[in-house]
Formats: structure tokens, sequence, C-alpha cells
């Protein structure tokens, strides 16, 4: 038994969990902006009163849903582009 308590627990990493304000610095857009996102419906989060949290979990569906993969096969960029 004392064996099972020096192992390394095998316990999930604890959520993370944003508030409005670190969602928007984290994705660098201002607060109407997020609150439009809510309201369609394109980012999920929960309601405490006047306060929002969103979980980590909610901001990589997010992310992942409006992601677009590259379409360019070339390894550099073109001259002009730089």
């Amino acid at each position: 038994m004392l064996e099972d308590l020096r192992k390394p627990a095998n316990h999930p990493p604890p959520m993370k969990v944003y508030d409005n304000k670190a969602l928007m610095d984290l994705l660098n857009v201002k607060g109407r902006y997020l609150k439009k996102l809510r309201d369609n419906g394109y980012i999920g989060y929960t309601a405490e009163g006047e306060k929002y949290w969103y979980t980590q979990a909610d901001v990589e569906k997010f992310l992942k849903r409006f992601h677009y993969k590259d379409f360019s096969t070339a390894s550099s960029l073109p001259n002009d582009c730089l």
C-alpha cells in the first residue's frame, strides 16, 4: 500500500478556464466581438450571472472549426511576400 502512494498518480491535468478578459487577450479580440461569437453560437461558454467562462475545450473547438489549412505546397514564400 505504501508503494501505491509513492507512485505518481495518473490524474488528468487541471482544466484551463478563461474569463472574458483572458480570452479577449488570448484571441486578440474586443469584448463586442467576443459577445457576437457567443450570441451566434460560435464559441461555447458558461454564464454565471454577468460573468462568462470558457473552457480550454470550448476554445479548441472554436479554433478547429474556423481553422483553414494552408493550400500552398511551396516550401518557401515568393520573393514579393518578403
